[in-house]
């Protein structure tokens, strides 16, 4: 037999298999030489050819005529094309013995693995039609929980399944049941929380690289995988028949189920969750089937990464923005190290913190909900052991601190900012109590001194309900983040430290800054030539600019700029790009823009923001712009005759009186 058995579940190296679900056929060929070298003991049944016969044959002389094209295309053309751990299998329909058949055949390391399960070839049309619905349903979401329950509901039309339920992983690798679809009569698990050992790290990884599996049959019993050597180690991770570890089968067992099929949901190269798919009676989903919501759940794993990456820039603009903002107070007030306290309320707000507690010059500053002075000293000497190198967090209250009852209510996260010496700057969220409904009790301690026990099915799904304490709403990645930039700009005192937006923004306005705009500028115009897409720039000079930082100083226009900067952001789309050129400049690039009508309209858009009255530090000021814009590739075909024609027309806009648009027209030229 190949590999070896099984070990316990929650270690085993759960890809290598040493047999197979018995609803199809597997044959194993060594890549260099050509022979065959492991095949599951069904195959006679399946093929007509004793496994005798068929270890150390070349599979030239043994397999079918149905399947020698299929073999001798693999290796050529994938070698060295697929990426590591993703091989993409090679299908082929045929008959063999009177029934049809589908092979899968694909790389594994030394190997080629061909899989043999009954099946026809799709209906030319119906999958397509299929997995065109369930893209425009995805598309229709806008966040990456909606996207995973429209996948779920896509792979329960397909299935038919009797259960279907997506399972959302948690920060502690427990997952909770966020949405199910069920037939009549058929018990749910809505709400339910399940511990993190129901899905150990080992079968995590495996879901994440294979992101769909079926169990046929919880009764059928496995067909051992021959080989032609004793000690054969097969991969068998993309192995669609790969059994699955006894505890899993057991565990299915005991929730009353008799088939699954599962689909990974994974989002920026994470397992976000699963959908879990259980039948009251064995069931078989067919390759073709299985394939399209592989397919779907790769439409949906597309579509929330993105929608992650978009919230991610999102959260990270705002907290530039509060930097900003904060940045500005500290230079009007004079700066000093005191001043930081009088921003403990903006901070406060920009991280979603109730309390916030600053220690500067051995002064103490509160703001919002903070435990009483014992307390924090108790909270001190903690933090005293982080060192004062680098931010720390937590949205666990330690088990250290539990005992404090204030620390537990308004202490339950903190981030943790040293500013050297003893100073230091501390934000705080209170707990959030939840009680928590869990599928199954929790498992009894080991007792002391007693070895751990190997993970085992559970045997209970029924009810058990926890009030969790000391948990805090949990600080995103952008939190970590932004507190960091923070604390460097705190100790800096407005120094701007990170590289990537000294490279590629603004540093005042966080727009994208001249090189950037000279990258997406060549996108853009590349994306309108090769296309024909039309797309726009706009150039954007403010007026009445000047008196401004005349009268009230620069801190006043730095202001000014930065809430231009952000009227701009918000009347543009989000796939468009503004940029900052310098002084009073500014740039807005549209990809796809539309027509000119769309154009203009936009630009009108822009103008009326740029009009509105501003509060500016206590200054009430009104500027205007003028902008002129040109198109590509009506206009122009390269980004600098582009830039050249929107200025042509951004000039004609200034001597003609100022505040108001153009769009570029050759009589310009004149």
């Amino acid at each position: 037999m190949i590999n070896a058995p099984f070990g316990d579940c929650k270690s085993a190296a759960l890809h290598l298999a040493d047999s197979i679900q018995p609803f199809g056929v597997l044959l194993v060929i060594e890549r260099e030489g050509g022979r065959i070298c492991a095949v599951s003991a069904n195959v006679e049944a399946w093929l007509g050819l004793s496994p005798q016969g068929l270890l150390g044959a070349p599979w030239s002389a043994a397999l079918p005529a149905g399947l020698r094209a299929l073999v001798e295309a693999l290796p050529d053309e994938a070698e060295g094309r697929q990426a590591p751990g993703s091989p993409q299998a090679r299908l082929r329909a045929f008959r063999c013995n009177g029934r049809s058949l589908i092979a899968a055949l694909h790389l594994a390391g030394p190997h080629l693995v061909l899989e043999l399960e009954a099946g026809c070839a799709p209906v030319f049309g119906q999958r397509e039609q299929v997995l065109a619905q369930g893209v425009a349903a995805l598309a229709a979401t806008d966040s990456e929980e909606a996207a995973a329950r429209a996948l779920m509901r896509q792979v329960a039309d397909v299935t038919g399944y009797d259960r279907v339920m997506l399972y959302r992983f948690l920060p502690d690798w427990h997952g909770k049941v966020i949405d199910e679809v069920l037939r009549p009569g058929v018990e749910g698990f809505l709400g339910l929380h399940f511990p993190a050992g129901d899905v150990p790290a080992n079968a995590r990884r495996l879901y994440l690289v294979k992101r769909q599996r079926v169990i046929a049959d919880v009764d059928a019993e496995p067909v051992p995988v021959l080989s032609a050597v004793d000690g054969l180690s097969v991969d068998l991770t993309h192995a669609e028949l790969r059994a699955v570890h006894p505890v899993h089968v057991q565990y299915l067992k005991n929730m009353g189920v008799a088939a699954s099929f599962s689909v990974s949901v994974v989002a920026a190269g994470r397992l976000w969750g699963l959908i879990a798919c259980h039948h009251l009676e064995p069931k078989a989903v067919s390759f073709a089937d299985r394939q399209l919501c592989e397919q779907l759940a790769t439409v949906a794993a597309i579509h929330m990464s993105d929608l992650q990456r978009l919230a991610y820039e999102q959260a990270r603009h705002a907290h530039h923005l509060a930097r900003a903002r904060l940045r500005l107070e500290l230079q009007a007030s004079g700066g000093g190290r005191h001043a930081i306290a009088t921003q403990l309320e903006r901070m406060r707000g920009a991280f979603g913190a109730q309390g916030g507690w600053a220690r500067l010059d051995g002064r103490d500053h509160y703001s919002g909900d903070v435990p009483d002075e014992a307390s924090l000293s108790v909270l001190q000497r903690w933090l005293d052991r982080l060192g004062g190198e680098k931010v720390s967090s937590y949205d666990v209250l330690p088990a250290a601190l539990e005992v404090n009852p204030a620390l537990l209510r308004l202490a339950s996260g903190l981030l943790y900012l040293p500013l050297g010496g003893q100073d230091f700057v501390v934000l705080l969220r209170v707990e959030q109590p939840e009680n928590v409904a869990w599928a199954g009790g929790p498992a009894a301690p080991p007792e002391s001194g007693a070895p751990p026990l190997g993970l085992g099915p559970r045997t209970s799904f029924r009810v058990w309900r926890e009030q969790t304490r000391g948990r805090a709403s949990p600080w995103l990645d952008t939190d970590i983040e932004a507190a960091a930039l923070l604390r460097a700009m705190l100790l800096e005192h407005g120094e701007r430290l990170d590289l990537e937006r000294m490279a590629l923004t603004d540093p005042l306005t966080g727009l994208c800054n001249r090189a950037m705009f000279e990258r997406k500028l060549q996108e853009a115009v590349d994306l309108g030539v090769r296309g024909n897409d039309l797309s726009a720039l706009l150039m954007i000079d403010l007026d009445r600019f000047k008196p401004v930082n005349d009268r009230y100083g620069h801190p006043v226009g730095d202001a000014l700029l930065v809430e231009v900067a952000e009227r701009l952001r918000r009347h543009v789309r989000g796939r468009d790009v503004v940029a900052r050129l310098g002084g009073d400049e500014f740039a807005v690039i549209q990809f796809h823009a539309g027509s000119e009508r769309d154009v203009e309209a936009a630009a009108a858009r822009i103008l009326d923001a740029i009009r509105a009255p501003y509060a500016v530090l206590g200054h009430r000021v009104e500027i205007g712009a003028s902008i002129g814009a040109a198109l590509c590739p009506r206009d122009a075909a390269e980004p600098q005759a582009l830039v050249k024609l929107a200025d042509l027309a951004l000039y004609r806009v200034k001597h003609g009186g100022r505040d108001g648009f153009r769009l570029f027209d050759s009589s310009m030229l004149a």
